[in-house]
């Protein structure tokens, strides 16, 4: 009784490696197939820049995001709109700025 005991254990084990084998081998093949493209292996496209616009709010020269939306690599000052809920309170960022 304590054998087949025994072989029962070690077949499970099997059965859980041999799951956790192919699940390890079935997502890096899908993590491959859809995040990268075969022209990519060879000449990375890297990081693509963020657009944004600059205006003056004042003689204050700020920055915003263009159609992406995404602040992230914008150099700052930042505006969340272009001078419309905001207006400086001086001649620089510095001095501040107050709600319309």
């Amino acid at each position: 009784m304590d054998f087949a005991f025994d072989k029962i254990k070690i077949d499970v084990s099997r059965i859980i490696t041999i799951f956790l084998f192919f699940g390890i081998i079935f997502y890096g093949s899908y993590r491959i197939a859809v995040f990268f493209k075969p022209d990519q292996l060879f000449f990375p496209l890297g990081v693509q820049p963020a657009r944004y616009q600059d205006f003056y709010c004042g003689n204050i020269k700020m920055n915003i995001a263009g159609e992406t939306g995404v602040y992230k690599d914008i150099p700052i000052p930042l505006a969340p709109d272009s001078c419309v809920t905001f207006v400086p309170r001086g001649e620089t960022v510095t001095a501040g700025f107050k709600s319309r």
